[in-house]
């Protein structure tokens, strides 16, 4: 019986010491020799170490810990440690992790993933002016988060999305012509409706799912991803490569809102100005990359397409014209009126 009671008791024990491990380090926060606040936080990730995102995220932790003399230390958890990026927004939400840097999960607001309207912007010049803080995306998303409890920071590019496709698209720039092709597309409305518009024929089939329905013939190609996920994932499953930018895939620097107004105003300064440099550096980052990955499948033996700006115009046009008082219904016409609005300014 006592040793069954040891059991218990050690049991117990064990579960506080990970359930306290489990919570949000900001409040072990102590006093600095200068009599300044102190924190010891955990920002979370869900791409490997080595990827575009984690790197940013990496220099963005060491820049606040030295720009505050080492008094914000954040502790980085990429790769999914802390779970997928939409169980760590909820965390976020909650303040049990402090900060992410992460694509946003729609399943609390669908205006969350407004950033992938199709053609929002079609090269890096629009992505600068329409993401930038003082333009209407950044202010509706700063309050569509805030109902979460959740503080934007910025955004990150990744880069522009395109078609990987394992036969030849004929007609691309024509609406009304079949392409004969079965695309797999996102099970979001803002990317399976502005490829119907372009004569391809959909399937909402899970990513996990998507090599094995290509190698298949399920589908013929896939949209829903850049240049790196196309020559990364399925490089040996496509043999064309198209570079539409039919949406920006755009994460996000967060952090919990209950610790942004613990922070003093030195303090969120401080880290919104770094932020903002991470969210300035990924533009031209992203755009080298994605020149990169395009080389590297052209390199394989993939047939890589780039358009001219004014064929990614017409692109834009077409998928504004035709798909976009499609999604009024679904995103609020006021909403839609005002990105038009925010582009064309």
């Amino acid at each position: 019986m006592k040793k069954t009671k040891t059991l218990v008791l050690s049991i117990i024990f064990i579960l506080s010491i990970i359930l306290a491990g489990c919570g949000s380090n900001q409040a072990s926060n102590e006093n600095s020799d200068s009599g300044e606040k102190t924190y010891k936080l955990k920002m979370a990730g869900h791409v490997p170490d080595s990827h575009p995102s984690s790197l940013a995220m990496k220099k963005l932790v060491d820049r606040i810990k030295e720009e505050s003399d080492g008094r914000i230390e954040i502790q980085m958890f990429p790769n999914n440690q802390l779970g997928d990026y939409s169980t760590v927004y909820e965390e976020v939400s909650r303040g049990t992790i402090d900060m992410a840097l992460i694509s946003v999960p729609t399943q609390l607001d669908k205006l969350l993933g407004i950033t992938y309207l199709p053609y929002l912007v079609s090269n890096y010049e629009e992505a600068k002016k329409v993401y930038s803080p003082d333009n209407y995306i950044y202010s509706l998303l700063t309050d569509v988060h805030a109902k979460q409890s959740v503080k934007l920071l910025g955004f990150h590019m990744e880069g522009f999305g395109g078609i990987g496709s394992k036969k030849e698209i004929q007609n691309i720039f024509d609406s009304n012509a079949n392409k004969d092709i079965t695309l797999r597309v996102p099970q979001m409305l803002l990317f399976n409706q502005p490829m119907e518009d372009l004569g391809f024929r959909t399937t909402g089939i899970p990513y996990a799912d998507l090599y094995t329905a290509l190698q298949t013939g399920v589908a013929d190609g896939w949209t829903g991803g850049s240049s790196s996920s196309n020559y990364e994932g399925f490089r040996d499953a496509i043999k064309y490569y198209y570079q539409t930018n039919d949406f920006m895939d755009a994460s996000s620097i967060l952090i919990s809102d209950s610790l942004w107004k613990e922070l003093s105003e030195e303090d969120q300064k401080l880290i919104q100005s770094v932020a903002t440099d991470t969210m300035n550096e990924s533009f031209e980052i992203a755009a080298k990359n994605e020149q990169s990955y395009r080389d590297k499948m052209a390199e394989e033996g993939i047939d890589v397409t780039e358009f001219s700006a004014e064929e990614l115009t017409k692109l834009a046009e077409l998928a504004r014209t035709n798909t976009w008082p499609k999604l009024e219904e679904e995103y609020g016409k006021d909403v839609i009126q005002k990105i038009k609005e925010s582009i064309e300014q």
